[in-house]
């Protein structure tokens, strides 16, 4: 706790609950971002103030509400850029259409090169990831800078595979709708969120990971919108596997710009042993960062947002590794 008087006596980090953002987030989009589109019809939204450009690259299919705390977060001086994939809403969440990891791609491009940024820092959560490291490969003489955040990178070759128990229940899903799609009305109802069964949890341990590894409650709705509906559900499966398909590792061995991993030690979607073994991989011409955050789950950038800011201001803005404190270790990978 030493640790976090120090940071918090510095200005770097707040001891202080995370506030409720002040606003709804449909108020907060459309008082503070230009919603724009690319001559292709690509929709994007873009920060109407802030210095530092942030390219923000969520969840395929995923709501942007689960990013609201960052998106509203007044006292972060970024430029924040968000690109609507040509599967997904970025609204009302789902899968509408079935699309490729490189078509985003492009479409990031375009965009970056429409508004002429240059200098920009990523930001991929969960399968965004993926899309995030094609990106900083692909645009890299605009990229300062990557931040992982719970990455999925299932798929990634070299590394033995070790699934987690979501991701690997997953496969079975969509191994059997693709053979047998007319099965998705069920799988829909089947695969909403259920609380844990605490009474059959008696392990303190197990109880724990069941219990931070939870959703955030006011957002579980949002979070299961990729398969709430038969056509995205199916959608949603054909880009998962497309994306396994991808020859993410290949984009990977050209990262040259500083990168950050954030990891929460209860995420109950993807494996952090596997994870690391992939930064791991390869050899670092900056060392990497990796950041993990103790009680968290895969919702870092929401449920501990107070640490979340706090690294980004530190990685983005100063440059440099955050500092640790009570909850986050920090690891240095050469």
């Amino acid at each position: 706790m030493i640790a976090d008087a120090l940071s918090a006596a510095r200005g770097e980090l707040s001891l202080a609950p995370c506030a409720p953002t002040q606003a709804p987030f449909p108020e907060v989009l459309e008082r503070e971002y230009d919603q724009r589109k690319t001559a292709d019809g690509i929709r994007y939204f873009i920060r109407r103030r802030g210095t530092r450009p942030i390219l923000l690259i969520t969840a395929t299919g995923i709501p942007l509400v689960i990013w609201s705390k960052l998106l509203a977060d007044e006292l972060l001086d970024f430029l924040i850029v968000v690109v609507e994939s040509r599967c997904a809403d970025l609204i009302k969440g789902g899968i509408r259409r079935f699309a490729e990891l490189p078509s985003d791609a492009e479409d990031i491009s375009n965009v970056l090169a429409t508004e002429c940024l240059s200098d920009i820092s990523l930001v991929g959560w969960c399968n965004g990831g993926r899309l995030a490291i094609e990106t900083a490969a692909r645009c890299a003489a605009r990229i300062r800078s990557l931040v992982l955040v719970a990455p999925a990178l299932s798929g990634f070759k070299g590394v033995p595979r070790i699934p987690s128990r979501f991701e690997a229940s997953m496969k079975k899903v969509f191994t059997t709708l693709s053979q047998k799609p007319r099965l998705a009305r069920i799988y829909v109802n089947i695969l909403q969120e259920q609380p844990p069964d605490w009474a059959t949890l008696v392990d303190p341990e197990a109880r724990a990971s069941a219990l931070f590894g939870l959703p955030p409650r006011d957002q579980s709705v949002a979070l299961q919108s990729p398969m709430a509906e038969v056509e995205s559900l199916l959608n949603y499966g054909r880009r998962l596997a497309s994306d396994a398909a991808h020859p993410v590792e290949e984009a990977f061995s050209r990262i040259e710009q500083p990168m950050m991993l954030i990891t929460g030690n209860y995420d109950s979607q993807v494996n952090n042993d596997f994870i690391l073994s992939v930064l791991r991989s390869r050899t670092w011409k900056t060392p990497a960062i990796h950041a993990g955050i103790l009680g968290a789950g895969h919702y870092p950038h929401h449920l501990q947002y107070p640490y979340f800011g706090f690294m980004l201001r530190s990685f983005f803005l100063e440059g440099r590794a955050p500092a640790a404190t009570a909850r986050v270790q920090i690891e240095m990978v050469s």
